[in-house]
């Protein structure tokens, strides 16, 4: 989806500077090919492009956490690109003369391209400036999707600065054009310095240890099935994570620290939505029962993130900001969190002790936040992300923490348990029988033909690929008799 979106915001930028130079010529060939390309990036993405479009066009999982409020970064960091941790200078800016070169001393095709790319990239820097002041009522991907696409534009344009320069400049006696070819060529020097400067250590300012090591040690080692809930900057969290409102971000893990597939994220459903209005009916003072309100989504520890990096060697920090102090505040009034001490102060570490396992026996029949005391962990068994396995006794339900879906199925010594709805919206089931239960996601037939589809047109693409490579006999003997008249 982000391939279509950058896509149509090339094309709008080099047909308005098409319409502005005057010269229209190639602009049906250019739309053809953005558009294949679009729809082959929409192809070689399946399912995952179904997905989008069958959840409400979510920007969260693929490119940003879609926020349609005003953002944190000004006007002067969009335009010199600086939306990273790592924080350049005003360098950056030097990488615009080769481009303002091209524009004023080329003719010709020089000209038209150039014109095309500063219309590009003046696009992308507009998109990006209005989500980040907050004029938009939809919500966009992240700043960094409508920047690639200016730093497309402004590389395109530069790029018209080497043929100017080679069949434009020596049509003029010495004077200001060549002192521009010169200037032009400085900026180059100088907007790279940044670049060399961060990469010398090859560490890009990044901290110098990690909390991998630490978020082993922080949760229980045990059997039972539960979640982490993870608070605090976007930019400092270690999962991906959606928004709580326009500061601060919530994620979720599973039996403990973030993995790889933590780094992706699902669209919000049922009871991802409850684990936010929780929160923020928390930090606003509303509730004083967080961990009950996350009890049967299966929250057992709830972590303030304040650091990138355990101290002393975070070099970023959200400490001090109202946001976090917000965050901070809310969690310490909860009656039901205990707070861990002698963790490290980059962090907090809370407790839930309304606590009931994600795959737990509940009381049947009941819809109410049951004790902790009345349930007890089930399914401990992990074949599979989506399958678990354990032995079960009648006698009680059991919950599954996770949105209800039709697909999860239950089964006990072979008989398939009838699947309703808990707390309104997590999966239940009723077994009848004593054996051995498996617990299993039905995967749809529609992902399964999807997941082909990409396979056939990722085999298109390398096929296409390779037979260009590969040169025709008779294009192989044009080529030859070129290079003997030669």
């Amino acid at each position: 989806p982000l391939v279509v979106a950058a896509a149509l915001l090339v094309l709008v930028g080099v047909v308005v500077g098409s319409l502005v130079v005057g010269s229209l010529r190639g602009i049906p060939r250019i739309a053809l090919v953005l558009v294949l390309g679009a729809a082959g990036g929409v192809a070689l993405h399946l399912p995952g492009s179904i997905a989008f479009l069958h959840n409400g066009v979510q920007w969260a999982p693929i490119g940003g956490s879609g926020r349609t409020g005003p953002g944190d970064i000004t006007l002067l960091e969009l335009l010199r690109f600086d939306t990273g941790p790592f924080t350049s200078t005003w360098l950056p800016f030097a990488l615009l003369a080769p481009a303002v070169f091209a524009l004023l001393l080329g003719r010709g095709w020089r000209l038209v391209w150039a014109v095309r790319g500063w219309f590009v990239t003046v696009a992308g820097w507009a998109v990006a400036w209005a989500d980040q002041w907050g004029a938009l009522d939809v919500a966009l991907p992240a700043p960094e999707v409508p920047l690639a696409v200016a730093g497309f534009g402004l590389a395109l344009a530069s790029a018209m600065a080497v043929p100017a320069f080679e069949h434009d400049l020596g049509r003029h006696r010495f004077g200001w054009r060549q002192i521009g070819a010169g200037v032009a060529l400085a900026g180059v020097l100088l907007g790279g310095v940044p670049l060399v400067v961060a990469a010398v250590d090859g560490g890009w300012n990044a901290p110098e240890r990690g909390f991998a090591n630490e978020y082993r040690e922080l949760f229980a080692a045990d059997d039972v099935p539960y979640r982490v809930l993870w608070l605090g900057d976007a930019e400092l969290l270690p999962v991906a994570s959606w928004d709580i409102d326009a500061h601060s971000s919530f994620g979720l893990t599973e039996n403990g620290g973030p993995t790889g597939r933590d780094q992706v994220l699902a669209p919000l459903d049922n009871d991802t939505r409850r684990v936010l209005s929780a929160v923020q009916r928390a930090t606003d003072g509303r509730s004083g029962r967080l961990g009950e309100a996350l009890a049967p989504m299966g929250v057992r520890y709830v972590v303030l993130v304040e650091a990138n990096a355990p101290a002393p060697f975070a070099t970023r920090s959200s400490a001090e900001s109202p946001a976090t102090g917000q965050l901070r505040s809310g969690l310490a009034q909860q009656l039901d969190l205990v707070r861990i001490e002698g963790i490290n102060r980059s962090v907090r570490l809370y407790r839930n002790d309304a606590f009931i396992a994600a795959r737990a026996t509940v009381p049947p029949g009941s819809d109410d936040t049951p004790n902790p005391a009345d349930t007890e962990p089930v399914l401990t068994n992990t074949e599979h992300p989506n399958r678990f396995t354990g032995p079960f006794s009648p006698g009680a339900d059991v919950h599954m923490a996770t949105a209800a879906d039709h697909r999860w199925r239950l089964t006990v010594d072979g008989q398939t348990s009838v699947r309703t709805e808990g707390f309104g919206w997590a999966n239940r089931f009723t077994p009848t029988v004593q054996g051995d239960a498996e617990l299993f996601y039905r995967t749809p037939a529609t992902r399964r033909a999807a997941l082909i589809g990409q396979l056939v047109a990722w085999a298109f693409v390398i096929s296409v690929f390779w037979l260009r490579r590969v040169p025709r006999p008779k294009a192989a003997k044009r080529m030859a008799r070129a290079g003997a008249k030669r």
